[in-house]
């Protein structure tokens, strides 16, 4: 084959070894083409005939067999060759970054840390261009035509790794642009299970995740850098029970929710056949234990709970008619005169006030001749109350009474 524009050389590229590792950096086999070639000159004579000579050559990876746009070009690299008796041998795949701009537009960004992920498609095309003399020039152009990078018989048998299986027919596992397939040739999520069988199998897992240590077995939305704890975990500790963690590190649950606001929220029934225990518990309708459904706030065995009783406080006392305390606590008393009936009046005021009016009742403890104590109906309050006393024939009179006054805290 003959190098266009370069006037004093011509290329015959012997062979393009078919062994290419694909795999991730991290693997143990190496990312790298073995490629020979020989060059001779215009008139046919070997290149380094007699005396090696050190040639630049530039080797770029294509996914067209003829177009030189930047779309185009999957990976680029430069490496100075040693050329004798026109022969070479080079591993594409460590040379370095291509500063060479031929086509005008920057290759530096085309050497790729990983030459493996150049081979993410079927159509590769390998451009080889040989430097023309001693330093590469934009004049050196490719020889042409470019080789297409194709299998070899056996390495046909790797078309297997696509679709894993005893003989490839059926595609129970396929890695399709990143995404991976379990019962399906084109997931559509990064990872997807499919197939009749996962629907109806009851006796086996349809789904096993294992490993020998005692730590953490399964970890789905770990971060970036793959150190993260992860959302969803699942540990065994020691030989003890299995554990499974949700948000381990904060964040709430949500079954049947989207939104959930507190750590756990479930939009639905809930069923237990063991103990429920924590802190407070809340819910919007009944809920019945040892029973299928509740017919109040809480039942068990399907009988109602009675409600607990009020939150109450209770303040009881004596006072003779100067408002002197004779019994109890909580309260003082003091005696004034009503401004408008002139009624001689007792006040009670309590230490602390209830939180709503209060209920009182009062009673005469001097003596029973025919007097009766009134609470003034409009002077009952949270704080204090005042009471009087009738006499037989209406008139008032102060005189001492018992009381107990019961209301909210």
């Amino acid at each position: 084959m003959k190098l266009r524009h370069l006037p004093t050389l011509c290329a015959a590229l012997l062979a393009l070894c078919p062994t290419l590792a694909t795999a991730q950096s991290t693997s143990a086999v190496p990312g790298l083409i073995s490629y020979q070639g020989r060059v001779v000159d215009a008139a046919g004579a070997n290149v380094g005939a007699g005396t090696p000579v050190n040639r630049t050559i530039i080797f770029r990876i294509w996914d067209n067999p003829s177009s030189t746009a930047a779309a185009n070009l999957i990976y680029s690299e430069a490496q100075t060759v040693t050329v004798s008796e026109g022969e070479f041998s080079v591993l594409v795949g460590q040379g370095v970054a291509n500063t060479t701009e031929t086509f005008s537009y920057s290759e530096s960004a085309k050497k790729l840390a990983d030459f493996g992920t150049a081979f993410n498609g079927s159509a590769r095309y390998l451009g080889v261009t040989v430097a023309a003399g001693a330093t590469i020039a934009t004049t050196d152009n490719e020889i042409t035509p470019r080789q297409q990078i194709v299998s070899t018989a056996f390495a046909m048998r790797a078309k297997y790794a696509e679709q894993v299986g005893s003989n490839g027919t059926a595609a129970l596992t396929t890695l399709d642009s990143g995404k991976v397939g379990i019962g399906t040739v084109e997931p559509p999520a990064l990872f997807t299970v499919s197939g009749a069988n996962l629907s109806t199998a009851t006796s086996t897992p349809q789904l096993l995740v294992t490993s020998d240590d005692l730590t953490e077995r399964l970890r789905i939305g770990v971060d970036s850098t793959g150190s993260g704890t992860g959302f969803l975990q699942a540990f065994k500790e020691g030989t003890g029970p299995q554990n499974l963690l949700l948000n381990p590190n904060g964040g709430n649950v949500g079954i049947g929710i989207t939104n959930p606001a507190v750590a756990l929220s479930v939009n639905g029934a809930i069923s237990a056949t063991g103990a429920i225990t924590g802190g407070s518990f809340s819910t919007a309708g009944n809920v019945a234990i040892g029973s299928s459904g509740g017919t109040a706030t809480l039942s068990v065995n399907a009988k109602p709970v009675p409600v607990a009783e009020e939150d109450l406080r209770i303040v009881r006392g004596t006072v003779d008619l100067n408002g002197v305390i004779v019994v109890g606590s909580g309260f003082s008393a003091s005696p004034k005169t009503n401004a408008i009936t002139g009624f001689q009046l007792i006040t009670i005021t309590f230490s602390r006030n209830f939180s709503g009016i209060p209920t009182i009742l009062v009673s005469d403890y001097q003596s029973n001749d025919g007097y009766h104590a009134v609470v003034v109906p409009n002077q009952v309050a949270a704080d204090s109350f005042s009471c009087y006393y009738t006499a037989q024939n209406g008139g008032p009179i102060r005189r001492g009474f018992s009381f107990i006054a019961i209301g909210p805290r």
